[in-house]
């Protein structure tokens, strides 16, 4: 008879018969973000959702966390809160802003307003003919030719070509706010509430 070894024969038994095998937790971290598919938090995890946690009950947890996500630092302190957001490394990329530990910012939706556009012109364009003109009134009728192919604006003799700003072209848009978010997959984010105390060094 083959000799197994324990760990051996307890994973084919937990493949064969279905057994759950048991959280280990010491093979992770205290405060260890955790992303599950399913919608609850496992054993032993909080929800990475902002939410305020006694510091009486635990403290080895505040140790790592104070109150870098929220909390009054005498009675609670609070997960991360990870709806909506992705996370960031802290510290400066290259070309980039510096970020904090626990900052939040940034936001789903945007309004577009004139004093953040570019500077830019739009072009008008007038509906003409190459005909003479054989009107006085320009109502229900096209911009002719005229002996100097100018369109004057102003009384002779200082008239010249027509004006800027004689024809304007009028504002469009609703002021509505655009989604900025990119395609996303909600998922549950759950905090290791024990486990392995990190070292620093």
């Amino acid at each position: 008879m083959a000799f197994v070894h324990k760990s051996r024969w307890y994973a084919a038994a937990v493949a064969v018969i279905g057994l759950a095998a048991p959280a280990a937790a010491q093979d992770t971290y205290m405060g260890e973000l955790l992303k599950v598919p399913y919608n609850f938090c496992p054993r032993d995890t909080y929800e990475a959702n902002g939410q305020l946690i006694s510091i009486a009950n635990n403290s080895a947890l505040y140790t790592l966390f104070g109150t870098t996500y929220g909390g009054d630092g005498v009675n609670t302190f609070a997960m991360p809160d990870m709806r909506g957001r992705y996370s960031m490394h802290v510290g400066t990329g290259n070309g980039l802003t510096t970020r904090v530990q626990g900052q939040t910012g940034g936001t789903e939706t945007n309004t577009m307003t004139l004093a953040g556009m570019p500077k830019h012109e739009h072009i008008a364009l007038m509906k003409a003919t190459s005909d003479a003109a054989n009107a006085t009134t320009p109502v229900g009728n096209n911009f002719a030719t005229t002996p100097a192919m100018k369109y004057i604006n102003g009384t002779a003799p200082n008239s010249n070509l027509m004006e800027r700003g004689s024809i304007v072209v009028a504002n469009a848009g609703g002021n509505q706010p655009y989604l900025i978010v990119p395609p996303l997959l909600a998922i549950r984010y759950c905090v290791k509430a024990f486990g392995i105390f990190p070292s620093s060094n």
